[in-house]
C-alpha cells in the first residue's frame, strides 16, 4: 500500500488519555524568619489592642469596666433647705481607680406645690458636676435623668444631690420598691 500525500491538512484532536499517577512530594521549603508575636508581659483579664497606626503595634490594656447602684428604697426622703444639697437615699460609686467615667443618673422628683423649682445634681464628693433645674407640677412624680463625663481619682464618690431652690420649698427625693434612683458608671477612654 502506498501513501500519498495530499498537502497539509491537520487532523482533529485526538481524545485525551488518562491522568497519570501523581508525582513524587517536594523536599521542604526553608524555615522563614519568626514574625512579631504578642506583646512581652500582659496579665489575667487584660486585652490586647491596637495602640497604633503601624502593623503590630499592640499594647496590653485592662477592659473598661461598667456598674450598675441602685439607691435605699426604703422610702422617701425631703429637702426644705435650699444651702444644703441633700444625698440621703441616692447610691454612691466610689471610683477605685483613676479614669475617666460616664455618669447616668435616673431618679424620681416629687413637688408638693406648683412652680417649686428643684436644684438636682450629680456630685462628686461634696462639689457639683452637673447639675438642672426643674419645675415641678403639685403632687406628680417626675423621672429626672441627668448625665456626666467625669475624671476621677480612686476614693473620690458620685451621687444623686437635690434640693430646693427657696429655702422651705419641699422637694422630694422619692424611692420605694417600684422606684428606685439608679446610677449607671462607664468605665471610657480618655475623651478626645
Amino acid at each position: 500500500m502506498t501513501w500519498v500525500r495530499k498537502g497539509n491538512i491537520k487532523g482533529p484532536p485526538g481524545p485525551n488519555g488518562p491522568i497519570g499517577p501523581m508525582g513524587p512530594q517536594g523536599s521542604q521549603g526553608v524555615v522563614g524568619p519568626a514574625g512579631p508575636g504578642l506583646s512581652p508581659g500582659g496579665s489575667v483579664g487584660q486585652l490586647l489592642v491596637k495602640s497604633g497606626a503601624s502593623d503590630f503595634q499592640t499594647k496590653w490594656d485592662n477592659p473598661n469596666r461598667d456598674w450598675y447602684l441602685a439607691g435605699d428604697n426604703s422610702g422617701d426622703n425631703v429637702n426644705s433647705n435650699n444651702a444644703i444639697w441633700s444625698t440621703v437615699k441616692s447610691p454612691v460609686f466610689t471610683a477605685e481607680i483613676p479614669s475617666w467615667y460616664r455618669i447616668h443618673a435616673t431618679f424620681n422628683m416629687f413637688v408638693a406645690n406648683n412652680a417649686v423649682v428643684a436644684a438636682l445634681a450629680i456630685m462628686v464628693d461634696a462639689a457639683v458636676a452637673r447639675m438642672l433645674y426643674f419645675t415641678g407640677t403639685a403632687n406628680y412624680y417626675t423621672l429626672i435623668t441627668l448625665d456626666h463625663v467625669v475624671q476621677l481619682s480612686p476614693g473620690q464618690k458620685v451621687m444623686i444631690g437635690y434640693r430646693p431652690t427657696v429655702n422651705g420649698k419641699v422637694v422630694t427625693f422619692v424611692n420605694s420598691n417600684t422606684v428606685v434612683p439608679i446610677l449607671l458608671v462607664a468605665e471610657i477612654d480618655t475623651p478626645s
